[in-house]
């Protein structure tokens, strides 16, 4: 039996989501363990770059089926717009969005700039900020729409503002962590590299 439209739109936001929470959760790991080895491949760089344009893949489903999901529910019920939770998912996604742009514009950039040597090696504490930002960003801004999608009983009950709230508390705590790790991460590096350069 071939599906509706409509079902068949569900199933490609959900595929979406999975293309993007699934590369993005595996190119976090993969810079996390680089930064900790003591020299970052250019295979590292290949995978990464690699699951980077299947996160724009998803990204890009996302939007297209989420915009014409949306539409549908207005043409049955245009009251759909004045649940709150879908503006919510609108804007954090807006934030995936940019993002992503930043990663592939800035990020990874860097990255590729530092293979062959740790890529936390004489990193300054602004950049790891802004890693440690870019990943935070990253992360909750593909789980929490897993999550408003997921949780229906929430329609036309929890304000945006409550969700955004809960977002920006996330993104935050996610960032220290990450930041504390990065910076702990480059201290070793740089312990490692002086005792290197002392037994040389």
């Amino acid at each position: 039996m071939i599906p509706s439209f409509h079902t068949a739109m569900i199933i490609f936001h959900l595929a979406g989501l999975v293309l993007g929470v699934g590369g993005a959760i595996a190119v976090d790991l993969l810079l996390l363990r680089g930064a900790m080895l003591r020299r970052a491949g250019a295979d590292l760089m290949d995978t990464v770059t690699f699951l980077s344009h299947l996160v724009s893949a998803g990204l890009a489903m996302l939007w297209v089926s989420g915009i014409v999901l949306t539409w549908r529910l207005y043409t049955i019920d245009p009251r759909v717009l004045g649940n709150e939770k879908i503006w919510a998912k609108v804007l954090i996604v807006s934030f995936l969005t940019i993002g992503a742009v930043n990663i592939h514009r800035n990020i990874l950039p860097m990255v590729r700039a530092r293979l062959g040597r740790p890529l936390l090696a004489d990193l300054d504490n602004k950049t790891l900020a802004r890693w440690a930002f870019a990943g935070a960003l990253s992360i909750n801004s593909w789980i929490f729409p897993v999550v408003l999608g997921v949780a229906r009983e929430w329609n036309y009950v929890v304000p945006a503002g409550r969700i955004l709230d809960a977002y920006t508390l996330s993104v935050l705590v996610t960032f220290v962590v990450l930041a504390l790790g990065f910076v702990v991460g480059a201290e070793r590096v740089g312990r490692d590299g002086r005792a290197g350069a002392a037994h040389a």
